[in-house]
């Protein structure tokens, strides 16, 4: 057995949206713009979590700002990690 010492948590604001299939989500982040750095540390944040959980599928996270995220679900841009 092994425990978790390190806190899982990133400096902005954002929300996950599940797709129907399970192994996509929509992270809608609460930023102007998403450049490389801010891809890095959802990329290593979602690794970690999602290897914490042990999950034997792989997940697809697409991010995009609030501010290109339609409240009806469209999306104008989307980034992909």
């Amino acid at each position: 057995m092994y425990s978790w010492n390190v806190d899982l948590s990133i400096d902005y604001s954002f929300e996950e949206v599940a797709l129907e299939n399970d192994i996509e989500e929509i992270v809608i982040i609460d930023e102007p713009l998403i450049d490389e750095a801010m891809l890095k540390v959802f990329a290593d944040y979602f690794y970690k979590r999602d290897t914490i959980y042990n999950n034997i599928q792989s997940f697809t996270y697409y991010l995009v700002t609030s501010d290109n995220y339609a409240s009806d679900g469209c999306l104008d841009s989307v980034t992909n990690i």
